[in-house]
């Protein structure tokens, strides 16, 4: 007979819960490029919090770039009417946006909470 674990182990909807709580509403995205490596590797899934488009405090935002369409996770940091987006892979150069400038070429989606891969 196999024995299982206490089924609070085991219950997704919980932790899926616990996390609803504590964060909001929450989506999936996967990495698509190496700027946030080796932190977020390409290929590895993230879920971001929804903060209504907004940046609250410092972290790591999912964006997209209006522009290109080009969605991407950057470090994001508020500096009084300035956003400096930069990555975690020094082949990439850091960005500054100006916030006074609305609308502002990225639409944000979300502050990521967690990122996860296939272990190899």
């Amino acid at each position: 007979m196999i024995r299982r674990p206490p089924r609070s182990t085991l219950d997704r909807s919980s932790a899926a819960s616990d996390v609803y709580k504590r964060q909001g509403p929450c989506r999936g995205y996967m990495c698509t490029d190496d700027a946030m490596a080796p932190t977020i590797p390409k290929g590895w899934c993230v879920l971001l919090a929804d903060t209504n488009g907004e940046i609250g405090e410092a972290g790591v935002y999912g964006l997209l770039f209006r522009d290109t369409g080009e969605q991407t996770f950057r470090r994001v940091t508020p500096v009084g009417d300035a956003l400096h987006l930069c990555c975690d892979n020094p082949s990439h150069e850091p960005s500054v946006l100006d916030a006074a400038f609305q609308p502002l070429p990225i639409l944000v989606l979300g502050r990521a909470i967690w990122s996860g891969g296939i272990l190899r």
